[in-house]
């Protein structure tokens, strides 16, 4: 567990662009919660 997260967090480090991406994916993750909120 934990050698795999110092291996994904080397790998955001090293990769700028996966962080950008992560980014994006916790947008689209609050967007669409908001939707199932509001849609309930």
């Amino acid at each position: 567990m934990t050698g795999l997260g110092m291996l994904v967090l080397k790998q955001l480090r090293e990769e700028k662009i996966q962080s950008r991406g992560l980014r994006f994916l916790q947008m689209y993750l609050r967007s669409r919660s908001g939707d199932s909120l509001v849609s309930s």
